[in-house]
């Protein structure tokens, strides 16, 4: 089971030894991923093939045969070291009769020549880009100076005297860390107030911290009012305005009908097969994750499951309806009340199904496989864990660090059992290139760390580099702005971008004097 038998004080020592107990379960149990790769070697299939490489002479073979005049390269997250190791192919063989290529775009980087170590950097480094942010603003830098080294000076004064909080008996450093990483999940409209936040912290004050207490329990920020200026209004203004209102309203309202109704239908339906409160809930939560297609919220609920799986003591009401919270809002509701139903027997009935190993190993995707023999593969010689952890001990701010070393743990022994003997590493030189290309990173990008962005661009003659405020994985995905720049990149590839959006995205930082927003009970 995903359990520990003597949790340790968290460290980056103890949580490598916990992250790599739990691997060893996952990988050596009945679990899909070892079921998968022993059925995938049964069928003689040699995992050695999946890499990156090989996707590059197979794309450029694609390219051949479909015989277009020239190519443009776009790529997201993984996308972006195919596209790169393309273009470093061309560079490699540049007499040999390839397909022309005309421009590169690359959104949320992955390049070869980083060390995987510092994968684990991606979120720490996105929570203090937050505060670098308020730093290079005149304003916010003004209000709050030096925040950056202020937050990580508060984490090891919150170790050394917790203090008095809500939701929590006392908020320490590791305390603060887990709040602000449930705002980078699920609320990054409330990123403008980390610097109010941890100003206030260092005086006593808690009004900030008891909103974000009250996000991480299930809230939401109810929407402003605003007030309308008719002094520039003409006659037909109140007209469109309240139209647009309305139309608005009613578009909401069907979406919220639309929830409810399917929702509401996924309760009838499992309320019928259910004879007591543990099995409405799991019911209910087993529905969401089947008709769930995205393997990136699959994933995402899985590790939330091994947090609570690897610490018994936080398996209780709370711990349940804080899972329940990280769902979409109107399945939380419904699960939340029957949280609040339910003796703390059935409580232990249900964390007795979803903290196991079996519930657990059913939201592995094969996607997930995939990326991890395609690792294996490209970076073998990476992967080795007493290497990461050398690199990892150099960090400055561990609590940052620690909650992202499970995959790291789990990639080092997957290529083991998958059988990975390091033969097909991609080249970890830096891409040169003349071709006209574009590099996107985004702030709040904890999948891949704006640093690996800037060193791809570094090495391409030919590129122009925009990192995006306030985005996240893949900037064309989430902005408008992007997409706009990305449109007219590919159309003009030799032209000077025209930055004016990015700059309309930067963060309105929260003041002293400012009102904080109002937070609903979900």
């Amino acid at each position: 089971e995903f359990y520990l038998s003597n949790p340790q004080p968290l460290s980056v020592e103890n949580s490598v030894n916990e992250a790599m107990e739990f691997a060893n379960v996952r990988i050596t149990n009945e679990t899909v991923d070892a079921n998968c790769i022993a059925e995938l070697q049964r069928q003689g299939i040699d995992l050695n093939n999946y890499n990156t490489n090989n996707t590059v002479r197979d794309a450029i073979a694609l390219m051949d045969h479909l015989d277009y005049p020239e190519y443009n390269l776009f790529g997201i997250s993984y996308g972006t070291l195919v596209a790169l190791q393309i273009a470093k192919y061309y560079d490699d063989y540049p007499n040999a009769n390839l397909p022309a290529l005309r421009s590169m775009l690359i959104d949320g980087v992955y390049p070869a020549n980083i060390d995987y170590a510092t994968a684990a950097y991606a979120w720490p480094r996105e929570v203090r880009l937050v505060f670098e942010d308020c730093e290079a603003d005149p304003i916010c830098g003004e209000t709050y100076p030096n925040i950056g080294q202020r937050f990580v000076d508060l984490i090891a004064e919150l170790d050394e005297n917790p203090v008095p909080a809500p939701i929590v008996e006392e908020l320490d450093g590791v305390s603060l860390v887990i709040l602000i990483n449930k705002q980078m999940l699920e609320h990054i409209e409330m990123l403008v107030y980390l610097p109010r936040l941890i100003a206030e912290l260092e005086k006593g004050e808690t009004a900030t911290l008891e909103v974000f207490a009250d996000l991480f329990i299930g809230g939401t920020v109810a929407p402003p009012h605003t007030d309308v200026d008719i002094s520039e209004m003409t006659i037909l203004d109140p007209l469109t305005s309240e139209s647009s209102a309305i139309a608005e309203e009613l578009r909401s309202m069907a979406e919220r009908l639309e929830n409810a109704s399917s929702v509401g239908t996924s309760l009838t339906e499992v309320a019928a097969g259910a004879e007591t409160l543990p099995e409405l809930y799991l019911n209910l939560l087993n529905h969401h994750v089947d008709m769930q297609a995205d393997w990136h919220a699959r994933s995402a609920l899985q590790e939330i499951l091994i947090q609570y799986a690897r610490r018994p003591i936080t398996q209780n009401r709370q711990g349940l309806i804080n899972i329940s919270s990280g769902l979409p809002n109107v399945l939380s509701g419904e699960l939340i009340s029957i949280v609040n139903q339910m003796s703390d027997d059935e409580i232990a009935d249900v964390f007795d199904i979803i903290a196991s190993t079996a519930y657990i190993s059913r939201e592995v995707q094969f996607n997930g496989i995939t990326t991890s023999t395609v690792n294996c593969n490209d970076r073998y010689s990476d992967l080795d864990y007493a290497r990461m952890l050398e690199v990892w001990r150099t960090y400055d701010v561990p609590y940052l660090l620690i909650q992202r070393l499970d995959p790291n743990a789990y990639l080092s022994l997957f290529c083991s059992v998958a059988g990975i003997d390091g033969s097909n590493q991609v080249s970890k030189d830096p891409v040169v290139t003349d071709l006209p290309s574009m590099v996107f990173t985004s702030s709040l990008d904890h999948q891949t760390a704006v640093a690996w962005g800037e060193i791809a661009h570094e090495s391409l003659a030919n590129s122009d580099y925009i990192r995006f405020p306030m985005s996240d994985h893949g900037a064309v995905r989430y902005s408008n702005c992007a997409r706009d720049i990305a449109n007219a990149f590919f159309a003009y590839p030799e032209v000077a971008p025209n930055r004016n959006c990015v700059e309309n995205l930067r963060p309105d930082f929260s003041m002293p004097e400012d009102e904080l927003p109002v937070v609903s009970a979900n």
